[in-house]
């Protein structure tokens, strides 16, 4: 045929070619993605006009521009420390296509769907994958991003272990309860500070109890498996603390015995250990302040309280791993109200004793004061 005439988004293309073999390039004048028309307008070398062509071979009266990569996600990471060497992994995509592998990870699944793609890994040795990659190129060759796959640990012939639940810390529990995971079963070897006589591991979790254990810090202990003479290598237990002794309280300032003040009443005592204040029985604390500071004293102010003797007032400091000493404050008793004295004999007058006696009624004993002109020996 002619040179044929090649209209692509109504804009005239460069054709190049022979014979019945043609082919028609255009630039974009922008990126703007979607449809574009086509047009193709050709003759024999007669000269006589072909059916002018405005769809594809598969009847498409456009042309898909595209030039967005596919968005890959993580759905389903692989299970880390797993003993399957073929692992299963699942990602998303936005955008059908062809799947590339990076790293130490292969898959004989090729072709993505714009949806979840669920895979299977080709079969890999023991140890930690931290390199693997997944790309999908769709169909116009645009390339997605690598999604990096989330770090994975294969124990399929070694054991390979990763702490689940650690020791709680600081604990009042001396002896401790530890939970690990093994991709294998096998037997329990104990490092460090820490023992146990259950030795016997399986491919799950392992919930251990250690031995009794002294109260400090413990940092250096460690649990491996060892599954037909293999063994995984030491997982060090995170470092946790046993803390069996309650603080010790001492009374440095009681309350005022007798007080007619019902709104500043305090109690001064030291700790220990640091913790937590709790007041208790009748006496309530006034503040927000409840932190004990270890080797320091302490003030507690206490909320107002009725007229009344107090005996069962408690001070209660718990240290941070639950241990807890209550120490009783001391007996007080609060009284607001005045005595209220009404006469009872009048001095005569005019006397002519220079002692005369008077004599009152009191609602309450107490001291008595004299005042004006008038004093007296009397208590």
């Amino acid at each position: 045929i002619q040179t044929p005439d090649i209209w692509i988004a109504g804009q005239n293309a460069t054709e190049t070619g022979s014979g019945t073999s043609w082919s028609g390039a255009y630039t974009m004048a922008s990126n703007s993605e979607g449809p574009v028309s086509l047009r193709v307008d050709f003759s024999d070398l007669a000269g006589n006009a072909g059916t002018r062509v405005t769809s594809t071979t598969d009847n498409a009266t456009s042309v898909l521009f595209d030039r967005t990569s596919p968005i890959l996600d993580e759905i389903t990471p692989v299970p880390t420390p797993t003993s399957d060497n073929e692992s299963y992994y699942t990602f998303s995509s936005d955008e059908a296509g062809t799947i590339a592998y990076g790293g130490s990870c292969s898959s004989s699944t090729t072709a993505a769907e714009a949806t979840n793609n669920t895979i299977r890994f080709t079969a890999m040795a023991d140890g930690t994958h931290d390199n693997c990659t997944i790309t999908v190129t769709d169909n116009a060759s645009n390339t997605s991003n690598p999604l990096d796959v989330r770090d994975f640990t294969i124990g399929a012939v070694k054991p390979a272990l990763v702490e689940v639940t650690p020791v709680p810390t600081p604990s009042k529990d001396n002896e401790s309860i530890y939970t690990f995971f093994s991709t294998l079963s096998g037997t329990i070897n104990y490092g460090g500070s820490c023992s146990r006589d259950n030795n016997t591991a399986v491919a799950d979790n392992n919930t251990i109890t250690f031995n009794a254990l002294a109260d400090g810090t413990y940092d250096n202990c460690t649990v491996s498996v060892t599954n037909n003479g293999i063994r995984s290598d030491n997982l060090s237990v995170s470092s946790f603390t046993i803390d069996t002794t309650p603080p010790v309280l001492l009374p440095v300032d009681n309350v005022t015995t007798l007080t007619n003040d019902n709104t500043s009443l305090s109690y001064t005592f030291s700790s220990t250990e640091g913790g937590t204040i709790t007041v208790g029985g009748d006496c309530s604390n006034s503040s927000d302040n409840n932190t004990a500071v270890a080797d320091d004293n302490m003030t507690v102010s206490f909320a107002a309280l009725a007229d009344g003797t107090y005996a069962n007032c408690t001070i209660t400091v718990t240290d941070s791993a639950g241990n807890s000493f209550t120490r009783y404050v001391n007996s007080f008793t609060i009284d607001t109200i005045a005595p209220i004295l009404n006469p009872v004999s009048a001095v005569p007058t005019p006397t002519d004793n220079s002692t005369p006696s008077y004599t009152f009624f009191s609602t309450e004993a107490g001291v008595i004061t004299y005042s004006g002109g008038c004093g007296s020996s009397s208590p």
